[in-house]
C-alpha cells in the first residue's frame, strides 16, 4: 500500500503479526537478490526521477503522500509486470468541516491520479495495466449537522457512489449508470459490486465463476453466489 515507504512498512508489520513469517513478509518490500529488476528500496527515492515527471505528478512529489504513492506505483509496475499496488488517501470522513477538508482531499489526488494514467500511457504501461479508482461508499449530497456558510458534512451514502477504471483493455469513455435528481437511489444502468468485481477479475484474465477458494468446507467464488459480466 504505497503512502511512502512506511504504509508499506506498517503493513508489512502488520502481516507479521499475524503470521509470524517475518522474511515472508518483508521479501517484497526489501528485495535485493541479483534476479530482481532492482531493489524495492530504489522505488521510494523519488529523486531519481526527472524534474518534468516529478512536476507533473505535482507539488508533493517528493513527500509520503498519495502524489509519491502515485508515483512510486508506476516504479513498481514498470520494475515488475504483474504486480499489485495500492494508494491510500485517508481523510475523506467529512460529517463537518466540508469545505475546507474536501477542497484540500481532492487537491491531493487529482493531479497525481491524472498524471499516472497520462505516464502509464506515455510509456505503454497502460494497456498491460488496471486503474481502479473508487472509495468503500458515497456521501450525502445533503447537509449533515447545522448549516453554516463555512461548515457543514455529509453523510455516508451507499445507495449510489461512482467509481472509474482506466488501462488493462477497458473500453476509454464508457459511461455506466445514473442517479435520480436528487443523487439519491439509481434509476438506470446500475452496476452492481459483485459485477464490478467480475469485471476486474475478467480484466486480470480469471473467470470469477471458476475461481474458488474453500472455507468452511464449502467451496467459495469471490464473487460468492452473484455477479455477471
Amino acid at each position: 500500500m504505497l503512502d511512502g515507504f512506511g504504509e508499506i512498512e506498517w503493513h508489512a508489520r502488520r502481516s507479521i503479526r499475524r503470521s509470524g513469517n517475518r522474511k515472508r513478509a518483508f521479501s517484497a518490500i526489501r528485495d535485493r537478490r541479483p534476479h530482481a529488476n532492482f531493489g524495492a528500496r530504489n522505488w521510494w527515492i523519488s529523486r531519481k526521477e526527472p524534474d518534468h515527471i516529478l512536476s507533473s505528478y505535482g507539488p508533493d512529489s517528493r513527500k509520503p503522500a498519495p502524489t509519491r504513492g502515485s508515483l512510486l506505483a508506476r516504479r513498481l509496475g514498470r520494475a515488475q509486470r504483474g504486480a499489485s499496488s495500492q494508494i491510500y488517501k485517508r481523510g475523506w470522513d467529512q460529517h463537518n468541516d466540508l469545505p475546507r477538508d474536501l477542497a484540500l482531499q481532492a487537491k491531493s489526488v487529482d493531479q497525481p491520479s491524472a498524471a499516472l494514467v497520462q505516464d502509464l500511457k506515455q510509456r505503454g504501461l497502460l494497456e498491460d495495466t488496471l486503474v481502479i479508482w473508487g472509495g468503500e461508499f458515497g456521501r450525502t449530497v445533503y447537509c449533515q449537522g447545522k448549516l453554516m456558510e463555512t461548515n457543514y458534512g455529509r453523510d455516508h451514502h451507499p445507495r449510489c457512489f461512482t467509481m472509474w477504471m482506466a488501462g488493462g483493455g477497458v473500453k476509454p469513455g464508457t459511461v455506466l449508470g445514473e442517479t435520480d435528481d436528487y443523487c439519491y437511489n439509481i434509476v438506470s444502468d446500475p452496476v452492481h459490486i459483485h459485477d464490478l468485481q467480475a469485471t476486474i477479475l475478467n480484466r486480470l484474465g480469471v473467470d470469477h465463476k471458476r475461481l474458488t477458494f474453500k472455507f468452511q468446507g464449502r467451496h467459495f467464488r469471490l464473487t460468492d453466489v452473484s455477479g455477471e459480466w
